[in-house]
């Protein structure tokens, strides 16, 4: 029977073996579980027209989400950040610099503490941080960490 993927199926590993709207011919027994699961539908020229619309909307919401990433990308790239704080005895910082002190920092709400690579910062100097804002779109900001 052919059939459309309604959803991304996921091996054990967690690949992906069968994308979204994918079309592919598969067994009638093995087709009419999947179809009770709802993970596809019978390949019908009306649910094809259903999945396309299904597909542009994700495909629009992709663009758009990659639109605003570039342009965070080209307001806050290679940006120098500079944080001024208290030294300890031993020459490191008082209070370290998290991720979400970071994302305080761009004040830009787009930019969330999961999309910054890096550890907490404890040490004076210069210190790269990397965005990935997008599949697509990812650079690179630099922390400077002064003593007052």
């Amino acid at each position: 029977m052919k059939v459309i993927y309604t959803k991304n199926i996921y091996d054990k590993s967690g690949k992906i073996i069968h994308h979204l709207c994918e079309l592919d011919e598969i067994a009638n027994g093995y087709a009419n579980f999947l179809i009770k699961k709802g993970d596809i539908l019978p390949d019908t020229p009306e649910n094809r027209l259903e999945l396309n619309k299904v597909r542009e909307k994700i495909l629009d919401e992709y663009c758009q989400e990659l639109h605003y990433a570039m342009q965070d990308a080209d307001k806050l790239k290679d940006k120098e950040f500079t944080v001024k704080k208290k030294a300890t005895p031993r020459g490191t910082i008082s209070e370290s610099i998290t991720k979400n002190d970071i994302c305080e920092m761009l004040d830009t709400p787009t930019i969330e503490s999961k999309m910054l690579k890096t550890d907490i910062i404890k040490t004076f100097g210069k210190h790269t941080v990397t965005v990935i804002r997008h599949p697509e779109v990812r650079f690179d900001i630099v922390i400077n960490v002064e003593e007052i």
